[in-house]
This record gives C-alpha cells, structure tokens and sequence, in this order.
C-alpha cells in the first residue's frame, strides 16, 4: 500500500535472506508479478494492480490481485531461486503453481486441473497447474537457492574427497 522513494546519488543495499533478487529492464512493457513478488523499482516505472478471474484467484495461488509494474526503468523481483527465462510464441506454458514469479500482460492466465480426470489429478500429486498462452515471457524460478547451494557442497565435499 506504501512505498519509501529515496533519492540522489549513492547505493541502495536490500536486506540478505535465502531469496535472491532479479533485476528486470522495463523498456515500455508491462509485467505481472507473482503475490510477494515486487520489492523495488525506479520512480518512472508506474505501479498498479492486476486482478486476477475469481476461480484462478483463489485457487492458483497468487490470489486475487497482483502486481503489475508497466513503463521505463528497473524493478526489483524477489525470487526463491535462480531465474530461467521462457518465452512463448502463441504457444502453451504448464507450469506448477509456485514456480513462475513473473509474466509479461501480453499472456493469458488462467488455472486448470493437471489431467482431464479429478482422480487421476489427485494420483498425479499436482491437483492443479497455472497456464500462461499467447505471445510474451514468462519467468520461472523453480530450484531455490538453498538447494543450489547444498548441491554445490556436496559437489565440492565429493570432489575433494574423491581426489
């Protein structure tokens, strides 16, 4: 609902946690970002909201409103992990719930079951998906941070002991 705006020169440092941060470069385009998702951006990117239909609101996870930032400059995102870029081509996204934290306004959004049949979404383990269709990006963080780093030191403790 606030936002502090500071300005002049110098550096800005964001607070340290198991989340990293991405940077995207606003030339004109709009983006909806995942609930949780903005943590900062420069004065001439323009903020508002999104909402989201009431089915796919409730029940896909990122509720019924969302942010959506729109103009020219850089807006921070929080991720869980490291960002991997896919961009559609009037083609079809599956995605689980929590893994896409950001997606142009050009892509439509909406919430399906994973397979036709309720028993068989309920066997699959994922209920339900987030779809994204048409022509735009979509960002995906799906292994967080954590992980990345515990797999680097079980890489690193095998190497050294396999030496």
């Amino acid at each position: 609902m606030f936002r502090p705006t500071y300005t002049g020169t110098g550096e800005l440092y964001l607070a340290p946690s198991l989340s990293g941060y991405h940077t995207l470069d606003l030339s004109g385009e709009e983006w909806i970002l995942d609930r949780g998702a903005y943590w900062a951006s420069e004065g001439s990117v323009e903020i508002a909201v999104e909402r989201n239909k009431l089915l796919s609101g409730l029940v896909g996870g990122e509720g019924l409103v969302q942010t959506k930032v729109k103009g020219r400059g850089q807006v921070v995102v929080v991720t869980q992990g490291p960002v991997e870029t896919v961009e559609l081509r009037g083609e079809r996204l599956v995605v689980d719930g929590s893994f896409a934290i950001a997606r142009t306004g050009t892509l439509s959004y909406r919430v399906e079951k994973a397979t036709k049949s309720m028993v068989s979404s309920m066997t699959f383990g994922e209920f339900l998906v987030n779809v994204f269709e048409g022509h735009g990006t979509v960002l995906l963080a799906p292994t967080p941070y954590w992980q990345v780093l515990l797999l680097r030191q079980v890489a690193a403790s095998t190497a050294r002991t396999s030496s």
